[in-house]
């Protein structure tokens, strides 16, 4: 395993995208033995990453850990280093909840993951709120133990690696944003259906101020019109709507 993770190691540092470095955890991980892998940036639908999942899965867990208690979710929002989890170990979690034991019962039925191991890590912001790796198995329980106690500390070392890996690459996207603050600002109040009046009195500037930022915009982006620029900022991750 110790020349594997080197390889991985190697592998991580030579990503030039998250989903490079992701796919470069799930190889690992699966010679591992993991049947499922899944990274998030946050319980958010949008923020989920690089899985082996079906994207409707994450997507719709996602949704219901935004609105509902999940004894699976709750733990890595609060920042728990190690959680395991999984159709043996269910019964054994205090403050079981509904959604909880559904989404446990989902992914044994759909994917065969018996077992679970979910790392939590800190979001770009260095608070815990959602964001992790985790791992599923077919193993049963005590199958799963003694997996962790043998492989358990390596796994966490490529899950952190590959996590910070990726949230450096998809922050390093970011920070190229070509908006200056002010464009920035528009662009942000165009999305929520502002109209460039009503954006010039938020902004507390003209309306020829507003259409000079706009112009020198649609310039820079080599794009024809404030939708279309509109489009390439939420698309390349430069606003968020």
């Amino acid at each position: 395993m110790n020349n594997e993770l080197f390889d991985f190691m190697s592998d991580l540092r030579a990503a030039e995208s998250t989903d490079d470095a992701g796919q470069s955890f799930i190889s690992f991980a699966q010679k591992a033995g993991a049947s499922v892998v899944h990274t998030f940036f946050g319980t958010h639908p949008e923020k989920q990453s690089v899985s082996t999942l079906p994207p409707y899965c994450p997507e719709a867990e996602g949704r219901k850990a935004l609105v509902e208690k999940n004894h699976v979710v709750e733990p890595i929002r609060a920042g728990v280093p190690r959680l395991i989890w999984g159709i043996d170990f269910d019964r054994l979690m205090q403050n079981r909840t509904a959604t909880g034991v559904a989404s446990v019962i989902g992914r044994f039925d759909n994917f065969r993951q018996r077992s679970s191991v979910t790392f939590s890590m800190p979001d770009a912001d260095n608070r815990f709120t959602g964001a992790g790796v985790g791992v599923g198995f077919e193993d049963k329980g005590s199958q799963f133990l003694k997996r962790m106690d043998e492989s358990g500390g390596t796994l966490a070392v490529a899950s952190f690696a590959a996590y910070s890996q990726m949230l450096k690459l998809a922050e390093s996207i970011q920070e190229k944003s070509r908006l200056s603050n002010r464009q920035a600002e528009i662009l942000t109040l165009l999305a929520t259906g502002k109209k460039l009046s009503d954006i010039a009195d938020t902004l507390k500037i003209s309306d020829s101020a507003v259409n000079l930022y706009l112009a020198n915009l649609r310039k820079k982006l080599n794009v024809r019109t404030k939708e279309q620029a509109l489009a390439m900022a939420i698309s390349k991750g430069w606003i968020k709507p």
